[in-house]
């Protein structure tokens, strides 16, 4: 198959992470040589997994990103969703409330895990994988997330 060939098949992945353009590549990349998903479907905001957290602060976000998520998973079948956050995130600096800066990071992880559970709430069936971006020595650095028992069963 060529590059630009039109495969008329959805993709069954997708990916979620944020606008920054700092990181989208990297985030592509990461996507297509590391996890080597080539097709994919992509819901890409400022912020991108925070939208799938409600609270006061992503009150429209939620709704936006409810109703996009759910068309993609359901008109595609869908069935594993990539989750990116990544550090120096503006719409964190700007639109969520944490306690210390120092505190960003644990934040933006918490997030992580509970916009996972938040879809698989939607959608039981669903594979999600969480990620966390990083800038070390000049370089992106990608980190999986993972849940805690505690927190998927409490």
């Amino acid at each position: 198959m060529t590059e630009n060939a039109f495969e008329p098949q959805y993709p069954d992945v997708l990916v979620v992470f944020c606008s920054d353009g700092r990181f989208a590549g990297r985030c592509r990349q990461f996507v297509e040589r590391e996890l080597g998903i080539s097709r994919y479907d992509q819901f890409i905001v400022p912020g991108g997994p925070a939208w799938l957290i409600l609270r006061s602060e992503t009150f429209t976000e939620y709704d936006v990103a409810k109703e996009a998520v759910t068309f993609l998973i359901e008109a595609h079948q869908i069935k594993k969703v990539i989750l990116i956050a990544h550090e120096d995130c503006g719409f964190y600096r700007h639109r969520i409330f944490y306690n210390d800066p120092k505190d960003l990071i644990a934040t933006q992880k918490r997030d992580l895990k509970e916009a996972g559970q938040v879809l698989r709430a939607w959608f039981p069936e669903l594979e999600v994988r969480s990620f966390y971006a990083t800038v070390r020595q000049g370089t992106i650095q990608l980190e999986s997330v993972k849940e805690s028992k505690e927190s998927i069963e409490g």
